[in-house]
């Protein structure tokens, strides 16, 4: 296997950190995963309402027609559908890129985006390979041309995987005296990049509830025990100290009074911090319907 198939795949050696590649699928995947991308200008469901494909490639230089082929054949029914929305190159067939070097472009992003998505169905032995006439996108030089008919031929192979669960599970640092499970980090459960992060999240929200607005995830370690198929994850929390309200400042406001608009935010100076609060504050203020969310 490449070694860069290996480090996106996430299939390292047992027992070692995750790639960096899966720190930003963790950021990621909650996005991507499911997401229907925007439809093209003037069209409404796919339906093209004006214009013609003729007019946009006169808009693209050295516009560039491919064909993608995807295959799946380990991934299930919902997952070959999550794979298709994350792909660009998929989503994006019926418009031209600009070039050989757009075309390239576009398959090394879209790898990075079909792994995210993988990571957020816990697939992280899965490896992605794209083919661009029938080369390696590895293995290609930067200034490759692809002088073939077109559409040029793009072949997506995806080997899924295992689905992973969750292994040992570590809270650490101000995090320590909470239980995981309350957040839904529990030994065999979901492992999807996206529960980790809810789970973060939620950590995080606990300990602003405490009246602590600094509270932050400082260190995730993230570990794929291929062996098993589980996913083992220790997350430190730093809390920071309990704070209360200071003054309450107003800018930007031209059509309501300022101490009125201060007012409305019940935000009294001294009192202690809660996430809530600010929540119902901006709420109040959205309510008048006069400030832009």
């Amino acid at each position: 296997m490449p070694a860069y198939e290996t480090q996106m795949s996430g299939g390292i050696a047992p027992g070692r950190g995750l790639p960096r590649a899966l720190l930003l699928a963790l950021v990621c995947a909650a996005m991507l995963a499911g997401e229907a991308r925007p439809a093209a200008a003037f069209e409404i469901f796919g339906i093209k309402l004006w214009g013609s494909s003729k007019d946009e490639d006169a808009d693209i230089v050295d516009p560039l027609r491919y064909s993608v082929t995807m295959d799946a054949p380990d991934a299930d029914k919902d997952l070959v559908k999550k794979l298709k929305d994350a792909s660009a190159l998929k989503n994006d067939e019926e418009h031209p890129v600009s070039g050989s070097l757009g075309l390239m472009a576009k398959a090394r992003s879209d790898r990075e985006q079909l792994v995210a998505a993988l990571y957020a169905d816990a697939r992280y032995e899965g490896v992605v390979t794209i083919t661009i006439e029938g080369k390696s996108i590895d293995e290609l030089p930067p200034d490759a041309e692809f002088k073939g008919p077109q559409p040029i031929p793009v072949v997506v192979s995806i080997a899924a995987g295992p689905k992973f669960t969750l292994g040992d599970i570590r809270l650490k640092g101000d995090a320590a005296g909470l239980a995981s499970a309350d957040f839904g980090l529990i030994a065999g459960g979901d492992a999807s990049s996206g529960a980790v992060l809810k789970a973060e999240a939620a950590i995080v929200r606990a300990l602003k509830e405490e009246g602590r607005p600094l509270a932050q995830v400082t260190d995730r370690e993230i570990v794929a025990d291929h062996d098993t198929s589980t996913l083992d994850v220790t997350l430190t929390v730093a809390a920071g100290p309990v704070a209360g309200y200071g003054d309450t400042t107003v800018e930007g406001t031209e059509k309501v009074d300022r101490d009125f608009t201060e007012y409305m935010t019940d935000l009294k100076r001294g009192q202690q911090y809660s996430p809530q609060e600010i929540d119902d504050a901006r709420d109040r203020l959205l309510g008048l319907e006069v400030f832009n969310s």
